[in-house]
């Protein structure tokens, strides 16, 4: 990507203002993208293991069992970040959302 090319992700990316999901109980919602490489894996355990964090939604290329992990509070979901249906999809509803993979090409 050239330095005055716009990610792909970003264009058309619709503008969000509402009120966190967390707003009723005090607990966050993240989605995490890549969180099955060397960095997502980490990161994901440490969201296990913060009380603040009620749930994790995980979007990957392909398809992981977070159970095998020893992950309860992860969901996953299939998607690439640069389908910005995906993308769109895995954001609706969090209150935090975290890039850890791959920006794509």
């Amino acid at each position: 990507m050239g330095a005055q090319e716009t990610p792909r992700a970003v264009v058309g990316a619709p503008a969000r203002t509402r009120r966190p999901a967390s707003a009723a109980n005090g607990k966050l919602t993240v989605a995490v993208t890549g969180p099955t490489g060397q960095i997502g894996r980490p990161f994901m355990a440490a969201l296990e293991r913060t009380p603040q964090v009620e749930r994790v939604i995980g979007m990957a290329r392909r398809p992981f069992d977070p159970t095998r992990h020893g992950w309860k509070k992860v969901e996953y979901r299939q998607g690439d970040i640069l389908d910005l249906d995906a993308l769109d999809a895995l954001i609706a509803g969090a209150d935090v959302v975290v890039q850890t993979g791959p920006t794509g090409s």
